[in-house]
């Protein structure tokens, strides 16, 4: 690991010292300082970002400006996921955007194709472009429950923390409640996974930003959580983009800022701060924490991401009792009708199952997907190349990741689930052996630089996002997750930056 040695400003000056600076610009970063600013009203706030906006109001989500972007992103991330995984040499084929650094280079970019070696991990995606998966993502916030949950949180701080994070992304789930398919949809789906608990029975779905009332699309992103981040508010905070970090600048045991690198021109200098977040994805947060010399022994290594086995399906209203029920009418814009999950609760139903409902010229279909948990290993891990940088000149990365005995049989388990669920509202017969999505491609992957409440070398950060041995240096997003998540990780973290933006304010 590269020592942590601060250089002067090239430019021989440095910027204003903030009371905050934060490493990314996406959803848990948007979190984490909402809390912080509801704490600390008058701070000075600097969030910088390596990619440029892609809307006209930096961190608003695209389906305000592109509907249809929502599917689209989905299934040219999944071709580039098979590419990847079928030919892990090779340069993008002219079917796909090359990855630039500077100002070519814009939203979702496939790690491989950043210049580092995903042949086992090869769904591995970064966003490029302020609010980082904020202004792509579908709003899924489904919340943990059981094994999922937080080792050294206690039940009433995490419950707080989740109401908080839901607070804070708009989460309903009355997006869809005019389709007239979802009772019937619910009572198949209670069929196949009977639950007498009525918190982890089938339901439907908590969405981020979708509501009833809507008469268009909408999802909850960045600018929505954090509108100081337009700067036009009268107390905005700054973001700057096409501002790539190289390093944090730190002491023995604090932080003082930053070293920043403009994509464009490739100037250095510094930024002060009196506390830093870094926010930077599971991939990026953990490398520069390695290129700034920090982070301990864990750092990169537990891994981990739920296997994840998807179909899409015809909806067969004799299933469900609803012949000659018309299909539900979309909203303009609004690529789903109906959103449910089948909650895992630990040993006696194992398996995550998300159905997201639509409505389109190729019929009324039913997208189903299985997570299955994983086992934390160590060996899965991010190994960061002392020597060798990616297209941006930062540690190349080296994803090791492979499936367990166990995580076979959970697979297993996965698929017949599947195969149940689908049965019960479509007649299609799905094939015997649906395939596991290549490695990554859930973009739920957590761990590596991860919560712990002990620094024994097994952890990155205390419970609160604070790095150990740092005072005033915390750590935000999925890489922080320690548990082996079933459900999308977005929510889960978003409650774990509550913590990380109060304890950053006090």
């Amino acid at each position: 690991m590269p020592e942590n040695t601060s250089t002067p400003d090239p430019n021989n000056g440095h910027d204003e010292c903030s009371d905050l600076l934060v490493i990314g610009t996406g959803p848990i970063a948007a979190v984490a300082v909402r809390e912080y600013l509801d704490t600390r009203p008058n701070s000075t706030v600097t969030m910088i970002d390596a990619g440029p906006p892609l809307t006209e109001h930096p961190g608003e989500h695209l389906i305000r400006t592109n509907p249809q972007r929502l599917d689209t992103t989905y299934q040219q991330l999944m071709d580039a996921a098979q590419h990847i995984a079928s030919a892990p040499e090779a340069t993008p084929s002219e079917h796909f955007q090359t990855f630039k650094a500077g100002s070519e280079g814009k939203g979702l970019v496939p790690g491989a194709w950043a210049g580092h070696d995903m042949r086992e991990f090869p769904g591995a995606v970064m966003a490029w472009n302020v609010g980082g998966m904020g202004v792509h993502w579908v709003g899924a916030c489904p919340w943990p429950d059981g094994p999922e949950l937080i080792p050294g949180i206690t039940p009433d701080v995490w419950d707080e923390h989740l109401s908080a994070a839901q607070r804070h992304l708009r989460v309903t789930s009355n997006g869809y409640d005019d389709n007239p398919f979802t009772k019937a949809i619910l009572a198949a789906l209670e069929q196949v996974a009977p639950c007498p608990d009525t918190r982890r029975a089938a339901q439907l779905m908590p969405m981020a930003g979708v509501t009833g009332s809507l008469t268009g699309p909408g999802r909850t992103s960045p600018l929505d959580v954090l509108p100081e981040m337009n700067p036009a508010h009268d107390t905005p905070v700054s973001v700057l983009h096409g501002s790539l970090c190289t390093r944090i600048l730190a002491t023995k045991n604090r932080a003082t800022g930053a070293v920043v690198r403009n994509t464009n021109g490739g100037a250095e200098r510094e930024i002060h701060a009196r506390t830093v977040i870094v926010a930077a994805d599971a991939l990026r947060t953990p490398q520069l924490l390695y290129a700034s010399g920090l982070g301990g022994p864990a750092l990169g290594r537990y891994l981990n991401e739920h296997a994840c086995l998807s179909v899409q399906v015809p909806i067969d209203p004799n299933r469900l009792a609803m012949t000659g029920q018309p299909t539900p009418e979309p909203r303009p814009g609004e690529p789903f009708v109906g959103a449910y999950w089948i909650p895992s609760r630990g040993t006696s139903q194992p398996i995550h199952i998300q159905l997201m409902e639509t409505v389109s010229p190729d019929g009324h279909l039913m997208r189903i997907t299985a997570y299955a948990p994983t086992q934390i290993r160590a060996g899965n891990r991010l190994e960061f190349s002392p020597t060798e940088t990616d297209h941006v000149g930062l540690p190349r990365i080296h994803a090791h990741f492979a499936h367990s005995a166990v995580d076979h049989a959970m697979i297993a388990t996965a698929r017949r689930l599947l195969a149940a669920v689908a049965s019960a509202i479509s007649s299609v017969e799905l094939p015997p052996e649906v395939p596991v999505a290549p490695a990554g491609s859930s973009l739920h992957y957590t761990g590596t630089a991860r919560i712990g409440t002990t620094n024994d070398g097994t952890s990155v950060c205390d419970t609160t996002g604070r790095l150990w041995g740092q005072r005033n240096l915390y750590i935000v997003g999925n890489a922080t997750v320690p548990t082996a998540l079933t459900c999308n990780s977005t929510l889960t973290s978003a409650a774990l930056a509550i913590a990380a933006g109060r304890a950053a304010a006090t």
